[in-house]
């Protein structure tokens, strides 16, 4: 429901192999200088558009097709009807009726397909491998000639919907766009609830008006479609027209600006008040525009939202900080009708900024009379054209689903006449239109406004309830005191002489985007080039996608404060930064404008420096980056401390109270390895630390490290070096010895053991629940592929066939996922499900009596079922890599885990080739039903937790007969003191493989045990 704003930049012209355009056809499409893809827009006799893309580089297909109708064309009474009629068309055709085939067959030829829902229009799309194209656009083109609606689908289905309504009663992003949709004009087609319920859809004809909504709406002149794969351009066209030339045109009229306005000025000028699920306080002030969405190459909006949401010198996100008012300042463009788009911007507030929240509204009037008297200024265009050119210049990864999809939707956008532009408007702002930026920044007045606070101290003034999403608010003209401090704001310089303005110009632009030359014996994969006491450095010329730009990555190891073991560590290191952060982020955010980016994250065992853009400037940026660092002193931070510990606090409750099934993912991971905590013991953790901790901890922090480097890219060799050894005198003051670095471990759950975790669910008024079953295998130690083979293509196998029982037949819940789980090279498999109707002790039942069903049919699987599997895990790993920054990041990984497999895709699909079907038949047995080893955590809503521990005797008895034994866990702590850990890969490699033996017998020793305990 809102517009994105892509990169950026330059062009070739691709000739097509024909002399010259037919009336049908185009090929010049402009591109970048960087994108070998071959372009053909066509346009069938029936009026659909399309985009074919030929990618030599691709192993899989990418399709999308987009309708211009969404739940903006619902009907009065059947709010969701648009969104349902999605989920329905993937239920069977007539031509091919099985439920299950279209999605079966994509996931068998290595692929996925999915669908969402806009307000204005719907998309479908999917990947698949280049052999099965054609056919699969057979499949998916019955979608839009003859769906079925089967009546018992439709009875179904409608559950999913309903669950997928629940499943985001919780979000407060949700909350807020369905109260914009509530007050807008009641007589527009704005005035609706997209997603649709129960309420909405549970009526005797709805299958009729379903019918009618697809026989209406569905016509190819609404359609366009975007085919992106191997073949040949000639290739894709045939394909194109022999499978959608007989979607009927109906001559549909697309929803457009004669529609009744949904915001006129009964709905602008107004204050809103929102009582929000997350502790957060925001200020969100909305501008309406006209939609300036045919402005293409000027995008007016486009560039105030730059302006708006910038966070360097002179911004107004700096001037509400030094306040300390302000956390953060979130601008962008959000397109609402065809008609209109609102100027956004998103300030979550300090407390300070809550009791004084008037001035932050009065703030954000002065930034807006600031940019009037100032007017549009041609530098700040310059310079965001120039950023956007280069990255649309050197964009790699053209032929993927992303692309096809952004490039159907804008389709709609770009009629023949200029559908040449289509990829460069995208991405690149071209033209400076003065006047169309000036009338935009003209309409920043409170007249045309909508402001918002969200905090739950509205409860006692926000006393009206939504309907679909039974959120608390207010609504009401502006007071005459607020409407007098929005029309003649106040500011004067802030505490430390901040000052609203327009942005200095940003030197850090890269001018020099000028490639190393070509050598003819470069390694293709990266090598250790320098080794000190202190620090391991390897490193990788670009030889492969002729790009000007480094990608770096540095691993920080250290034992200091006793990360990272102990659960205070990590709450000192997420402080630590974000005061740092806070303190240079005028000048990250310069460099991030100019294409460049340096940060630290903190992730289990160790920190991470990444660090990649543009190489001319990129060098110096990490050198000033870790010189900042060196020199900051936490010691002199303590107002900006306090600010930071509360905002760390709400974030942690925000998360605890955000969708329940991440939630779950988060804490299921964390009772797995060997040290950490979960989001309730960090949430205790973060609310006993204070200032005197911080500083003490400070003052011992980073006196005993280890690095590890990896720079790739348009880089030379010897300025890798210098970047690193840079780096490792300003951090270290002692090198830390390899061995004695703490890493992380998987915990090994013990033979014939099923644990049992439950949590209860911090937001009360929680309507789902959610079990991860997860089922732990063998470790693949010593690059044992032919296991992650055998574990790999026996979860191929269940996937489809679990989210049809569990999710479709059963309807347990919207969110069913089964998936590989390696945690740690230990291999394994989760089941995850998210349901509104059955407690998770009774979702553990239904679990059980799928893997009994689909057992019945793996053992008796075909020679010729078995390889369709072998290749669908086959086909990503064919995939080259699509540019540098996947390159580096896969072989980053190899270089931290201590294993150097850089051709590990090879390796793994000559290994998949290598299977046999009796080896994976057995290791399905042996996973699920022989050598059980299995952890249940369960995160629990209110109105399930009785039935849930009514539910759970039985299922120990269950377990019994299993030959399994089910134990009660108090928390993961009790996990970890049962049981031993698998060693890790760094361990084996210094001690060789007569540990794993000896480890391992220990570890399958537990089983024993634990029976006895």
């Amino acid at each position: 429901m809102q517009i994105a704003d892509t990169n950026t930049t330059r062009y070739n012209l691709f000739i097509s192999t024909k002399q010259q355009d037919t009336m049908e056809s185009i090929s010049d499409i402009k591109k970048s200088r960087n994108d070998k893809c071959q372009y053909r827009y066509i346009e069938l006799e029936n009026g659909l558009r399309c985009m074919l893309i030929s990618d030599d580089e691709v192993e899989r297909s990418s399709v999308s097709l987009d309708v211009k109708v969404g739940a903006m064309c619902d009907p009065k009474g059947y709010y969701g009807l648009a969104h349902f009629c999605e989920h329905m068309l993937f239920l069977g055709t007539k031509k091919y009726p099985d439920e299950t085939y279209y999605s079966t067959f994509i996931k068998n030829h290595g692929g996925s397909n999915n669908a969402f829902t806009d307000l204005m229009d719907t998309n479908y799309y999917f990947t698949v491998a280049n052999s099965a194209l054609s056919e699969t656009l057979d499949m998916f083109s019955q979608f839009f000639k003859e769906p079925l609606f089967n009546k018992d689908s439709v009875t179904r289905e409608m559950n999913a919907v309903d669950s997928e309504h629940k499943k985001n009663l919780s979000s407060d992003n949700w909350r807020m766009n369905q109260l914009l949709f509530t007050l807008s004009n009641p007589e527009s087609h704005l005035n609706l609830f997209p997603t649709g319920s129960i309420e909405t859809l549970s009526k005797e004809n709805i299958r009729e008006v379903l019918m009618d909504f697809h026989e209406k709406y569905y016509s190819a002149n609404l359609m366009t479609l975007c085919i992106a794969g191997k073949h040949s351009l000639d290739d894709l066209e045939r394909m194109c027209r022999e499978h959608f030339s007989q979607i009927r045109n109906k001559s549909v009229k697309r929803l457009d600006s004669t529609l009744p306005v949904a915001y006129g000025k009964d709905q602008l000028g107004k204050f809103l008040r929102i009582v929000p699920v997350s502790p957060k306080h925001k200020v969100i002030v909305m501008w309406k525009f006209p939609d300036s969405i045919k402005k293409y190459k000027t995008k007016p909006s486009h560039y105030l939202s730059h302006i708006l949401g910038h966070e360097g010198q002179n911004s107004l996100l700096s001037y509400l900080i030094d306040e300390e008012l302000a956390l953060s300042l979130t601008s962008y463009v959000d397109r609402k009708e065809a008609n209109t788009e609102f100027l956004t911007a998103i300030i979550e507030l300090t407390d300070k900024g809550l009791n004084e929240y008037e001035r932050v509204i009065e703030i954000v009037a002065a930034f807006a009379q600031m940019l009037r008297v100032s007017g549009p200024q041609k530098y700040l265009f310059d310079e965001l054209s120039q950023v956007e050119r280069l990255s649309f210049e050197f964009k790699t990864q053209h032929g993927s689903v992303d692309t096809a999809v952004s490039v159907a939707r804008s389709l709609h956008e770009f009629p023949k006449e200029i559908v040449r532009d289509v990829l460069e408007g995208m991405s690149v702002v071209t033209e400076y239109d003065e006047k169309a930026i000036k009338e935009l920044i003209d309409l920043m007045v409170p007249e045309n406004m909508i402001v918002c606070l969200t905090s739950s101290s509205c409860k006692e003034l926000a006393t009206t309830e939504e309907k679909w999403y039974k959120s608390k608010y207010s609504y009401e003209d502006f007071s005459e005191q607020l409407k007098n401090r929005l029309h003649y704001p106040q500011t004067n310089p802030s505490k430390n002489g901040k000052v609203l303005g327009l942005p200095p110009v940003n030197i850090l632009i890269p001018k020099n985007v000028e490639l190393l030359p070509k050598l003819s014996d470069a390694p293709v994969i990266p090598r250790m080039v320098k080794e000190t006491e202190a620090s391991t450095i390897w490193y990788k010329r670009d030889h492969k996608f002729e790009v000007p730009r480094g990608y770096g990555f540095c691993s920080i190891q250290t034992n200091d404060n006793g990360y990272p073991i102990l659960g205070e560590s990590h709450v000192f290191i997420q402080l630590y930064l974000k005061i740092f952060f806070e303190d240079i982020r005028e000048f990250i955010y310069m460099a991030e404008m100019a294409g460049i980016d340096c940060k630290i994250s903190s992730f289990f065992d160790k920190l991470t420096l990444t660090f990649h853009g543009f190489n001319e400037s990129l060098p110096a940026l990490v050198d000033s980056f870790l010189k900042k660092l060196k020199e900051f002193q936490p010691e002199k931070s303590r107002d900006l401390f306090e600010i930071k510990l509360a905002e760390m606090k709400n974030n942690v409750i925000t998360f605890l109270k955000k969708t329940l099934y991440t939630l779950a993912l988060d804490n299921y991971t964390s009772g797995l390895s060997n040290y950490g905590c979960d989001r309730y013991q960090y949430l205790r953790l973060v609310e006993g630390y204070n200032f005197d901790k911080f500083v003490f901890m400070s003052r011992n922090w980073l006196k005993n490290a280890r690095l590890e480097w990896y720079i790739a890219g348009n880089l030379l060799e010897e300025k890798a070096i210098e970047v690193a050894l840079m780096g490792e005198k300003l951090l270290i003051e002692k090198p830390l010895p390899k061995d004695v670095v703490k890493n992380y471990k998987t915990i090994a759950i013990p033979l014939h053991t099923e644990y049992w975790l439950v949590d209860k669910t911090l937001n009360e008024e929680e309507q789902s629940s959610c079990l991860i079953s997860y089922f732990q295998g063998r470790p693949f130690f010593d690059c044992a592929l032919e296991e992650w083979g055998k574990n790999a293509v026996a979860i191929d196998f269940i996937k489809e066939s679990a989210f049809d029982y569990l999710r479709t037949k059963l309807q347990l819940g919207y969110v069913v996922n089964v998936s590989v789980a390696n945690l740690n090279r230990v291999l394994g498999a989760r089941f995850l499900m998210q349901s509104d109707t059955t407690c998770p002790e009774k979702v553990y039942q239904k679990v059980n009596e799928f893997l009994e069903e689909v057992w019945k049919t793996i053992k008796d699987m075909s020679e010729d079922q078995f390889k369709l599997h072998v290749n669908a895990v086959c086909v990503p790993l064919r995939q080259e890599f699509m540019n540098l920054q996947e390159e580096s990041v896969s072989y980053w990984k190899e270089i931290t885990k201590d294993e150097y497999m850089f051709d590990r895709k090879k390796q793994l699909v000559k290994a998949l080739e290598n299977l046999k079907r009796e080896e994976v038949i057995a290791y399905f047995r042996e996973l699920f039903f022989v050598n059980v080893k299995r952890y249940d955590y369960e995160l629990t809503c209110p109105k399930h937790w009785e039935d849930n521990f009514a539910a759970a005797p039985e299922n120990e008895k269950d377990a019994e007969k299993r030959g399994n034994v089910r134990v009660k866990l108090a928390s993961f702590e009790e996990m970890r003191e049962l049981n031993a850990t698998y060693p890790s890969i760094t361990l084996l490699n210094k001690k060789g493989k007569k540990l794993v033996v000896e480890e391992f017998e220990k570890i399958s020793s537990c089983a024993k045990t634990e029976k006895s305990k």
